[in-house]
């Protein structure tokens, strides 16, 4: 009876806000909900992901967005638009996110539980991580990117940078879960919003208006 009120409700134009579309994607791929996630609910979760949730890959192929519940690629070649959310897909907050475009993954941070969830960009759906990654250090983690094979995080709070391993999972058991941190620079911009890189592979930092760049 819900799914045919639903669908009433979308063949008629009704009004899309976040608590239908939080409802949407909670039923997304369980078998109780529709196979698919309407185009106003996915418009609704690219206008409410953060900036740093909203990357494009180095060449510019793939865009990620992730919000609440929710990631969204889109492959700008073929036009393609692919998501990954629902009780499996475990996608929390988004703090920051990052594409590494040479095995296809996407990783997503979510600050607030302290943990960074990788995803196999190739199987989207109502899919779990690959690997997570999960660290008291990730709290208040402001951004992260993809360098070679590592995952560049800066904690602006702490104003550090630091990385794990590409391979980092938290969920192996202890001697394999190769998650140990290795500290970058303690000397990290206050105001640093962005890791971003110099023309020698350097990373840098983006920060707020007025106060430039620094290494």
């Amino acid at each position: 009876m819900m799914l045919l009120i639903l669908n009433i409700l979308i063949s008629t134009g009704f009004s899309f806000n976040k608590t239908t579309c939080d409802a949407e994607i909670e039923r997304y791929g369980n078998a109780q909900g529709h196979d698919k996630i309407s185009t106003e609910c996915l418009n609704l979760y690219r206008n409410l992901a953060p900036t740093n949730c909203q990357k494009y890959s180095a060449l510019g192929e793939m865009k990620a967005i992730a919000a609440d519940g929710i990631f969204i690629l889109e492959d700008n070649p073929t036009m393609s638009v692919r998501y990954s959310a629902g009780s499996e897909a475990q996608v929390g907050s988004c703090t920051s996110l990052a594409i590494d475009p040479i095995f296809v993954e996407v990783a997503i941070l979510d600050a607030s539980r302290g943990e960074i969830a990788i995803y196999n960009a190739q199987i989207m759906g109502n899919v779990a991580p690959r690997r997570i990654i999960k660290s008291e250090y990730l709290i208040d983690a402001t951004d992260l990117e993809y360098q070679n094979d590592k995952i560049l995080v800066l904690n602006k709070q702490q104003q550090t940078l630091f990385s794990f391993s590409r391979l980092a999972n938290s969920t192996l058991p202890e001697a394999k879960r190769q998650d140990r941190l290795t500290l970058i620079s303690t000397d990290v911009p206050p105001n640093a919003s962005k890791i971003t890189f110099d023309n020698t592979g350097k990373p840098t930092f983006e920060v707020q208006p007025g106060e430039g760049h620094e290494n």
